[in-house]
């Protein structure tokens, strides 16, 4: 029983820092698990009884609506898989539910614009992902608006950063 929490944690905090990732992380569901989950909706919950993870599950894999979310409630992030892979928008939230990334996956790499936002909902960097690598011009912004650094990516390598202000 604990190999199986564990497992869904080390799941978690793979989700939680492959939209922060420059390379694609194939995650998978049983990922150190002795026991595949049967198909259908499943339901983990932190020590204190709040929710922590739905997940859905077809053929042994992630398949559908996936949320995780914090003790406190608040939701941590959403998305969907489609057969194991990532795939379509992703949300990311922080505990106090403000959103703080908006990312697109296809086949489990990030792919396309990736935003990030301030608490305030201002937006903190804007850039482009390409087959889950940056590609690319990413800005940077302070939290009043003002574009403060652009760095330039190709192939998931930073080529030059242009210091404004």
């Amino acid at each position: 029983m604990k190999l199986k929490y564990l497992s869904i944690i080390f799941v978690l905090l793979l989700l939680q820092f492959a939209a922060l990732s420059q390379t694609a992380i194939k995650v998978t569901p049983m990922m150190g698990s002795e026991k595949k989950l049967d198909d259908g909706q499943h339901k983990f919950f932190w020590k204190n009884g709040s929710l922590k993870t739905i997940i859905n599950i077809k053929n042994g894999e992630h398949d559908g609506e996936h949320q995780c979310f914090y003790k406190n409630g608040k939701t941590m992030h959403t998305g969907n898989f489609n057969e194991g892979n990532r795939t379509g928008k992703w949300d990311v939230y922080s505990k106090e539910g403000d959103l703080l990334t908006q990312l697109i996956y296809v086949n489990d790499n990030i792919e396309g614009d990736y935003v990030s936002y301030y608490p305030s909902g201002k937006t903190s960097m804007i850039g482009y992902y390409n087959a889950g690598f940056k590609e690319g011009e990413f800005k940077y912004y302070n939290e009043i608006g003002d574009l403060i650094k652009t760095n330039v990516y190709s192939k998931g390598k930073k080529i030059k950063t242009i210091r404004h202000k």
